[in-house]
């Protein structure tokens, strides 16, 4: 931007101008670019709560049935129960969030499925 305001101000208007141009195309252009890379939903972290841990298995099933892989998971205890767990799914079909955590919620033995940022 500074440059921009250094070519007008010495007289090299049709420079500076095109420079103008070319930076919002580029800015304009580049952020369709980054939205579809940054938004893609490659890996979903998703809390869920479920009756036993014996549903992981259940859970990693459906993960498989909808063509995900099961990541990192992160299990949280209260006490000795369990209480719940946060599960990275890379979702290389690019699903919908609202379509997973629908498929999910679907799993026997879920109690709550929320999706994590």
């Amino acid at each position: 931007a500074a440059c921009i305001g250094l070519s007008i101000g010495i007289g090299f208007y049709e420079c500076g101008i095109a420079a103008t141009v070319a930076v919002y195309l580029i800015i304009t252009q580049f952020r369709k670019i980054e939205n579809r890379f940054a938004f893609s939903n490659m890996w979903i972290s998703v809390y869920v709560e479920m009756e036993d841990m014996s549903n992981m298995t259940d859970l990693y099933a459906a993960a498989k049935n909808m063509g995900m892989v099961v990541g990192d998971v992160q299990i949280s205890k209260q006490g000795k129960t369990f209480k719940g767990a946060i599960v990275s799914f890379r979702n290389d079909r690019k699903l919908e969030r609202e379509v997973i955590l629908a498929s999910l919620t679907e799993v026997p033995g879920m109690t709550s499925v929320r999706y994590t940022a």
